[in-house]
């Protein structure tokens, strides 16, 4: 099982209320991570950056509407979520990538 979930796997920025957002939830087994959470495309590019050395807690969600940094949604296809937790005293860094659909 991974530390990571993603709900829905694949989602439409739409804002027809129908799969709009991205909720990414993760657990942790101790409270004292920093989490980096960042959105690329296909080709790697860098999208938008979700969390940047946030202290994540045992547990938590964060959500993406779909947009890039620069406000403007994403076209529809394929992306790689990467969450990296680290920096705990009391355990390893933990890091997963995962695959995000974007519909229309």
């Amino acid at each position: 099982n991974s530390w990571v979930q993603l709900f829905p796997t694949s989602f439409s920025p739409n804002q027809d209320g129908l799969d709009d957002v991205l909720s990414v939830e993760y657990v942790l087994p101790v409270p004292d991570y920093l989490l980096d959470v960042s959105i690329f495309n296909i080709q790697g590019v860098p999208i938008v950056q979700l969390s940047r050395g946030r202290l994540a807690g045992a547990q938590g969600t964060l959500m993406w509407k779909g947009w890039m940094d620069d406000g403007t949604v994403v076209p529809a296809g394929l992306y790689l979520l990467h969450v990296r937790a680290y920096g705990s005293s009391l355990a390893k860094p933990k890091t997963v990538t995962k695959l995000v659909g974007v519909y229309r």
